[in-house]
């Protein structure tokens, strides 16, 4: 924390820890109903800058002259990417049963969305090296995009159980697409 006027890492641990933390005081207030609405409308804005924030200086840490595959726009693409698919999808798991479809709606079309960007960025930067686990990507893009689709159109039927399944799909997929963001720099692996 001493480098944060020129540490990315830096600047990603503090605002960091400010989203973890506005979130937990946040999570805490709405759930034993302490505060007004402005009070939590503020704090979840705040709390989301912070996240926001976050996930810029986080992309930074890894956009670096000596790796110039990682040196792109591609990078934060992917990041954010990565944020909307799976805190949407986490946040749906985590809502009440009675929470009303419109909610759930939005939610399957963050995903959905989601889903298509990341099968966009896998096809463009596939290459033959890792293509088995390129095509695991894939096929798990399809059913969690799919399973996004019958969210989307089927909201209070398909269940939280079915939000729970997408959100694991979309965990496996991005560990997959983990891995091979860092097979990009050392290639082989």
């Amino acid at each position: 924390m001493n480098h944060l006027r020129k540490s990315w890492l830096s600047r990603e641990i503090l605002f960091t820890s400010g989203f973890a933390g506005l979130w937990a005081i946040l999570t805490g207030l709405r759930l034993f109903q302490i505060g007004t609405f402005t009070i939590w409308t503020s704090l979840a804005a705040l709390t989301a800058f912070c996240g926001l924030a976050a996930l810029y200086c986080m992309q930074r840490v890894y956009q670096l002259r000596s790796v110039p595959v990682w040196n792109t726009g591609r990078t934060l693409l992917e990041f954010t990417i990565s944020t909307v698919g799976l805190g949407g999808l986490l946040t749906g798991t985590l809502l009440p049963r009675d929470t009303p479809a419109g909610i759930l709606v939005w939610i399957a079309l963050a995903g959905i969305i989601a889903f298509l960007a990341a099968s966009r960025v896998t096809i463009s930067i596939a290459n033959t090296e890792n293509m088995k686990l390129s095509n695991w990507r894939a096929g798990l893009l399809l059913a969690g995009m799919l399973g996004a689709v019958a969210l989307f159109i089927w909201p209070s039927s398909a269940g939280m159980g079915s939000m729970f399944l997408v959100f694991i799909i979309a965990l496996a997929e991005e560990a997959i697409g983990r891995w091979l963001f860092y097979a990009r720099r050392n290639p082989g692996i």
